[in-house]
């Protein structure tokens, strides 16, 4: 059985994570590619010449995306027998929330 991302084998939870969420055990390659993709977007928003092909590192980050997702999705089919679409975006989704929150706040003028 799979356990769930907001606790672990003993039954504690995790602190910031979701339950209900399936997670994919960390992976050193696929992290140390997204790092290459996005220094490559950051070198072509910099301008560097001989580095002018940042939308190869957004087709990198696209597709390692693309796995990953799909790795969750498959692992879920598996342990549940489907898929939850409405549970899935809103595991996707709050992470962003909070962000997008703070900086709305951030950027509204105080009265």
């Amino acid at each position: 059985m799979v356990p769930e991302s907001g606790s672990t084998r003993s039954g504690e939870t995790i602190p910031g994570h979701i339950p209900g969420g399936f997670q994919l055990e960390y992976r050193a390659d696929i992290e140390g590619l997204r790092a290459v993709a996005i220094l490559l977007v950051v070198a072509a928003h910099a301008g560097i010449p001989w580095l002018e092909g940042g939308f190869v590192g957004v087709d990198v980050f696209f597709v390692l995306s693309g796995y990953l997702i799909t790795a969750l999705l498959m692992k879920e089919v598996q342990a549940t027998g489907g898929i939850r679409l409405p549970d899935f975006y809103a595991r996707r989704l709050s992470p962003e929330i909070s962000s997008i929150l703070l900086k709305k706040m951030a950027k509204s003028p105080l009265k």
